[in-house]
Order: C-alpha cells, then sequence, then structure tokens
C-alpha cells in the first residue's frame, strides 16, 4: 500500500469503543490487552513486537445514551413514501456512531429503491 514494503514492519491501529473500565488503566495495560487481542485474533501478529505505542483517551467521543430511550429512535420508514430518514440517531443495532449512520444509511436506501431489510 502506497509503496510500502509490509516484509519487515506493519502498522495496527486498534480502536475500542466505550471502554469504560480502560480509561483508569495504565497505558502500559491497555497496550498489553491490545496486543493480546490482536494475537488472538490475527495470529500472523503472535510474534509481533512493538517498537512503538500511542494511547489516546476520549470518554465522550462515543455517545451514551440513557437506559431506555432507545425506543424514542424514529425508523428509517416514514408515512410519506418518498421520505426516509437517516443518520447515527435513527433506530439501528448500534449506539449514535459512524456505524449506525452507515447502517442507517443502508436502510434508508433499500426503502427507496423498494428493497426494505
Amino acid at each position: 500500500m502506497h509503496g510500502r514494503s509490509t516484509d519487515k514492519a506493519w502498522l495496527y491501529c486498534l480502536t475500542t469503543s466505550g471502554a469504560y473500565d480502560q480509561i483508569q488503566k495504565t497505558n502500559d495495560e491497555i497496550v498489553a490487552e491490545q496486543l493480546d487481542l490482536l494475537r488472538r485474533y490475527y495470529p500472523q501478529a503472535r510474534d509481533a513486537e512493538i517498537v512503538q505505542a500511542q494511547v489516546v483517551r476520549m470518554p465522550k467521543a462515543t455517545f451514551s445514551q440513557v437506559v431506555g430511550t432507545d425506543s424514542l429512535r424514529p425508523p428509517q420508514k416514514t408515512s410519506v413514501p418518498s421520505l426516509v430518514l437517516a443518520g447515527d440517531w435513527t433506530a439501528t443495532d448500534w449506539s449514535a456512531t459512524m456505524e449506525s449512520a452507515v447502517q442507517s444509511a443502508a436502510k434508508a436506501v433499500d426503502l427507496l429503491l423498494g428493497r426494505a431489510r
């Protein structure tokens, strides 16, 4: 990729959402946990050696809705046949994240094309 050889090195970027129990851990603890997960799910990385690690904490990066409010999120389908809703705030299988917005958009497009999910 981009003319770089991966024969000798790889760059891994790992993201954890809703990591309430990790926010209080040390950087070393977080790096060790993430490396364990990387090795578990990508066996080719079992011999990976960390050259540099950086932990970025963003405790407010993901919206956390209050329990019981999921039913307030509207569906993509509306009472107007040619009007659909899309956005992370609509009813999806995810919390209000980028992934939720993508899922919502896919559902909205399917409705417009007559392929309701």
